[in-house]
């Protein structure tokens, strides 16, 4: 299964430790540290990069997507509207129409496309 989790700076390191903190099992497949690292998060750099490694994972054969995004001074709606707007390229309005980013995340699934997982965090 094809997964990956894509993050706007360069935060692998600590997401990884922050997952091992709650007890998590690494994702399917990416159990060996340089793979998880190398394959499996792709650290963005930027807002700008992530939503371009966002919308060209979308078109890929992934089965699973994770974005997270800081929230920064404009706020989670304002990074909600560009995220969706990637989104409505390959879901459908019905699908997207009541999805609204929350503080544990949104998850956004339509039969034959990636399941994807996006986690907007508050400003820090």
């Amino acid at each position: 299964m094809k997964q990956i989790l894509i993050i706007e700076g360069k935060d692998a390191v600590v997401l990884s430790n922050l997952c091992k903190m709650r007890k998590l099992q690494p994702p399917t497949g990416y159990s060996n540290k340089e793979k998880y690292q190398s394959e499996f998060v792709r650290e963005s750099g930027g807002i700008d990069n992530a939503l371009i490694n966002f919308e060209e994972a979308l078109g890929q054969d992934f089965a699973n997507i994770g974005l997270v995004v800081d929230a920064n001074d404009k706020g989670p709606d304002s990074r909600w509207g560009k995220i969706k707007s990637i989104l409505a390229i390959y879901f459908s309005e019905d699908t997207l129409k009541p999805l609204a980013p929350k503080p544990e995340g949104v998850i956004v699934q339509e039969s034959g496309l990636p399941n994807v997982g996006i986690w907007i965090m508050p400003d820090n």
